[in-house]
């Protein structure tokens, strides 16, 4: 009876140890002929697919094939899915997706900027939700030869608060703020991106009496969108 339970206790760890395997050298092999099996030119799926999981805050790469498997939120949980692909346009090279949670949340947008020398700079926006505020993070990269680097400096301006407002208001928000108060949108159609300041960030001044209602009112008024304009491989503030 002995032996006959030690044997089975073995063939159990075995079995456990052996689909362990199975399911990391597993995926291993699935990601990598996934992989492989792209080449260029590159569409906004393939970029998608590519990019490592260390340059998107969340997805890693077996949440995003999850999420170009089920586009119903039902389906998405069912397998586990966290990540929901809210537009995929193929034909302007545009990819937005957001995590499907409640309360506070992130969103991405991918696109990709075309050169006159055909090289690629590829766009990814990270946009971080809460109740209260809500920011962005946008960064450039290159890829070529299956290596990605950051350009993010070469790419755009120095974007700052009083570019949205005056001298004054921007050094109110500045000294209330803890986190960068401007949303990027990148476009879908076009090249040009628009900035501008949360509104919610705005809200929180008067909420914690940083500002009385007159000066909160006077910088509402004073708030106005940024727009970047491409020039072949940059960005320039619209004057």
């Amino acid at each position: 009876m002995t032996n006959n339970n030690s044997h089975s206790i073995f063939n159990k760890i075995f079995a456990a140890i052996l689909l362990l395997c199975i399911s990391v050298f597993g995926f291993g092999q699935t990601k990598r002929t996934v992989l492989n099996k792209i080449n260029p030119p590159y569409n906004i799926k393939d970029y998608y697919l590519l990019l490592p999981d260390s340059l998107l805050d969340g997805p890693d790469f077996n949440q995003r094939m999850i999420s170009l498997k089920y586009k119903n939120l039902d389906e998405l949980w069912k397998h586990k899915g966290y990540w929901q692909i809210d537009t995929l346009d193929y034909r302007n090279g545009y990819l937005k997706l957001s995590s499907t949670g409640d309360g506070s949340g992130t969103e991405f947008e991918i696109t990709y900027f075309i050169k006159k020398d055909k090289s690629r700079e590829i766009a990814v926006n990270t946009i971080y939700w809460d109740l209260a505020v809500t920011s962005s993070s946008l960064k450039f990269y290159s890829f070529k030869n299956n290596t990605w680097k950051d350009i993010t400096k070469k790419i755009l301006p120095e974007i700052r608060l009083s570019l949205f407002t005056n001298e004054t208001f921007s050094k109110i928000i500045t000294s209330h703020s803890t986190i960068s108060p401007v949303i990027y949108k990148l476009p879908q159609k076009g090249k040009n991106i628009t900035a501008k300041i949360d509104i919610a960030t705005i809200d929180n001044l008067l909420d914690e009496n940083s500002v009385d209602e007159v000066e909160y009112v006077k910088i509402k008024k004073s708030l106005h969108p940024v727009k970047l304009i491409w020039y072949n491989g940059v960005f320039k503030i619209q004057e």
